[in-house]
């Protein structure tokens, strides 16, 4: 529910409605009227933006971040914010490193801010009311704009990445090129995580293979800090299997690098195949094929839905955009396994 809505209920103008809710006496009594009532019968919550054409905007956002140490997090930080830059917006940043207790502490002191909106990197895989409830209560004031996941809430919109899709799409690239026990190694569960972890089990039944035994997870805490115990891990985990895999898939780029490191050690050349195109796959020898979700992209469309938001324009609660696949050396679609 939106003003527009409440303006169609009371059969006034979006205006109207929007000087009914910041108390402007230049509306007649019988009209305030009407738009009050629309509001108490539809139960509409005013938010932020709602209380008015003329209210002053204070051109500052909130970012809330999970892990700013996280590259990737970092990463579309520094694009979203050079964006919101250039439509004069500054920036308030939070990051919670994996404090996720301290969400609704952080989300209440940008209110506190009077944030005109808040950005929030990412979300969890299955949020409980613990984290939803603080979400929705924020949402009542200031829009909440939430990159690379999904939440399904009043006044909250999402960009999403295809990444369900694509996740699925390499799987059966990689049958068609004659690779069936393909291995997946992950190291979070997050609403993006287990997007890629469905597409690949999705692929697999596609194409009729197995996944027993070739789904790991590396711990997150390792994973994000150590690259030589992660590939000890991995080593570990490859030399327990019963036949050695013939192609690796990874949730990141920071798993895609020790898995490499482990064949290497193992003396196996298979496809590796990372996720997210960081420096890592570029780096690497030989440099991985990963795949990049465009993080330019869903930062500008972020700031877009914002804008529209701010100018009280009809908004999508969700937009999906288009991940691709970087060949590099680690693997090149249409090879053959020979």
């Amino acid at each position: 529910m939106n003003i527009y809505e409440i303006a169609k209920v009371a059969g006034v103008s979006a205006t109207t409605v929007s000087r009914v809710i910041n108390g402007n006496e230049h509306v007649r009594g019988e009209v305030r009227e009407r738009v009050k009532n629309a509001i108490e019968e539809t139960g509409f919550v005013p938010n932020f933006f709602a209380r008015g054409l003329n209210m002053k905007q204070t051109k500052t956002v909130g970012i809330l971040c999970p892990v700013i140490s996280d590259l990737n997090h970092a990463k579309m930080v520094s694009i979203l914010e050079k964006y919101l830059r250039r439509y004069g917006f500054d920036i308030i940043l939070c990051s919670l490193e994996q404090n996720y207790d301290d969400k609704s502490k952080y989300l209440n002191l940008l209110l506190q801010k009077h944030v005109d909106a808040i950005f929030i990197i990412g979300l969890g895989s299955a949020n409980s009311a613990q984290d939803i409830v603080p979400l929705e209560q924020v949402s009542r004031e200031v829009p909440l704009i939430v990159l690379n996941g999904k939440l399904d809430m009043e006044n909250v919109y999402s960009i999403i990445c295809n990444e369900r899709y694509m996740a699925t799409s390499i799987v059966e690239q990689l049958c068609l090129s004659g690779y069936h026990r393909i291995v997946y190694f992950y190291d979070t569960s997050t609403y993006s995580g287990d997007q890629k972890l469905q597409g690949y089990y999705n692929g697999m039944e596609l194409c009729g293979l197995s996944t027993d035994g070739l789904v790991f997870c590396v711990n997150e805490e390792i994973s994000m800090s150590d690259i030589g115990e992660a590939t000890n891990l991995i080593m570990q985990y490859l030399n327990a299997l019963d036949s050695r895999p013939e192609a690796i898939m990874t949730a990141d780029d920071i798993l895609a690098v020790p898995a490499q490191k482990a064949l290497q050690q193992l003396g196996i050349q298979i496809p590796v195949i990372g996720w997210n195109n960081s420096l890592f796959s570029q780096v690497a020898t030989p440099t991985i094929t990963s795949v990049d979700i465009d993080m330019k992209k869903i930062s500008k469309t972020a700031v877009a839905l914002l804008i529209n938001v701010l100018e009280q324009k009809k908004t999508p609660k969700c937009i999906e955009v288009h991940a691709s696949l970087i060949e590099r050396e680690s693997y090149r679609t249409g090879v053959q396994n020979i």
